[in-house]
């Protein structure tokens, strides 16, 4: 999945609108932030390195500006897809921020990528990620938005992304992210559609979550729908900015602490600001 497709435009948005503040602000967090663990820990992370460089790397894509030392770690990594954790989460985490580079023109090709995420493709079409007994979270995806993040980097002519995307068209909208990952995987799905919406509450967001409400604005913006439950979406994700350009980390259960799902959080969220911008013109 391309993001920067979704949000192209923004690049010419009102510097003055708080929307773009606060997407300023979470820019600038993660640009401090996705370095930090490499720097610190000697290794590379998932959290960081996969979703939080894959942010800023599709931001960078459409125009915004993004400090270059913010993202040489991750290109780095991402550079080597032999020497990237050997479990499937990962895997799709680090090729969907590599396909991000190559939209940002730092990285040329994503073929050995998608040749390692195609071994690691279930017989029945999906990516079976590690957390599948729940619904997803921003680190941990879910089989379904896992399955879209993966297809998203191979070929679309590849039997792998056919057999995805049957597998994606089987799947009951069952939760929020469920929903959302059917939609990411290009399946026109009225019920997954109507799932979200139904599923909207009325401060705007989707379960009180960032995350929730930051997946949920993708998905709809990316079948082109529903601008105003993207707009009360934008308004919740900007009321519940914390004061240094990040969101609480949306886990499972809710209400614990976690830095990884705290940094993907941010990502997605990030993410879903510059998506929803253009519907507030």
């Amino acid at each position: 999945m391309a993001f920067p497709r979704l949000y192209r435009a923004v690049a010419l948005a009102v510097l003055t609108t708080p929307a773009w503040a606060g997407l300023k602000e979470a820019i600038a967090y993660l640009e401090d932030e996705v370095p930090r663990w490499k720097r610190e820990n000697k290794c590379f992370s998932c959290h960081n390195n996969g979703d939080g460089a894959r942010a800023l790397f599709a931001l960078k894509a459409t125009g915004f500006a993004v400090k270059p030392e913010a993202l040489e770690d991750s290109l780095e990594n991402l550079r080597t897809p032999k020497n990237w954790e050997q479990k499937t989460l990962a895997i799709v985490q680090y090729a969907s921020a590599l396909r991000e580079a190559k939209g940002a023109g730092l990285i040329r090709s994503t073929g050995e990528a998608a040749s390692l995420l195609e071994k690691w493709q279930e017989p029945d079409g999906r990516w079976k990620v590690d957390e599948e007994k729940g619904e997803g979270a921003a680190a941990t995806y879910g089989p379904e938005l896992g399955t879209a993040l993966a297809l998203g980097v191979i070929e679309p002519a590849s039997e792998s992304v056919s057999k995805a995307k049957r597998w994606l068209a089987s799947r009951p909208p069952s939760s929020i992210v469920a929903a959302a990952g059917i939609l990411f995987g290009g399946i026109e799905s009225e019920a997954a559609e109507r799932a979200l919406l139904d599923r909207q509450l009325a401060d705007g967001s989707w379960n009180h979550e960032a995350f929730d409400t930051a997946i949920a604005m993708l998905a709809l913006k990316r079948v082109g729908k529903a601008d105003e439950a993207i707009a009360r979406g934008r308004a919740y994700l900007l009321k519940t900015q914390l004061s240094g350009g990040g969101w609480a980390g949306t886990t499972r259960p809710a209400g614990g602490t976690s830095y990884a799902q705290h940094i993907s959080t941010t990502a997605w969220a990030a993410l879903a600001l510059a998506a929803a911008e253009p519907a507030r013109r």
